[in-house]
C-alpha cells in the first residue's frame, strides 16, 4: 500500500507494505490482471476480515514522508490556500471549520468546533459533512 489513514489503520501499518493474508489464507502475488478479481473475492467474504500485512521494503522512508505530507496538509498556508480557492462559498466555511478545530496552527476555538462532528468514526457518505 503506498497510503495510511491515522485511526484508521493499526500503527503497526505503513506505507510500503503488503497485504499478505486475509483471513489466515496467503494472498499470494496479486497483479494488475488479478486485481478486479481479487477485489471481486474480498467483496464476497464474511466479514469482519482479518488481514495481515508484511513489513515492506523502505517503509521506513515511506512513513515519514507521509508525516511531512501530513503535517504540510494541517499548515496555516495549506490552510490559506484552500480559502484562496474558493469557488462556491463552501472553501471559507470548511476552512473555518478546520481552524476551529485546532488545525492551520491555530488555537482551538470550541465554541465553533461544535460544528464538526466529535468522531472520527463519522460516516463518511452520510450528510455528516454536507
Amino acid at each position: 500500500m503506498e497510503e495510511t489513514i491515522v485511526g484508521v489503520c493499526p500503527p503497526s501499518v505503513c506505507p510500503r507494505d503488503e497485504l499478505a493474508a486475509v483471513d489466515g489464507i496467503a494472498t499470494g502475488a496479486v497483479t494488475a490482471a488479478t486485481f478486479a478479481d481479487f477485489v471481486s473475492r474480498l467483496a464476497r467474504r464474511p466479514r469482519p476480515l482479518a488481514l495481515t500485512f508484511r513489513r515492506g521494503p523502505g517503509r521506513a522512508s515511506a512513513a515519514a514522508a507521509q508525516a511531512r505530507r501530513v503535517a504540510r496538509s494541517q499548515s496555516r498556508a495549506a490552510l490559506e490556500d484552500y480559502e484562496r480557492r474558493e469557488d462556491d462559498g463552501r472553501a471559507a466555511f470548511n476552512a473555518s471549520l478546520l481552524r476551529a478545530n485546532g488545525l492551520g496552527g491555530g488555537a482551538r476555538d470550541t465554541a465553533a468546533a461544535v460544528r464538526v462532528p466529535p468522531s472520527r468514526d463519522a460516516p463518511w457518505g452520510s450528510d455528516a459533512f454536507a
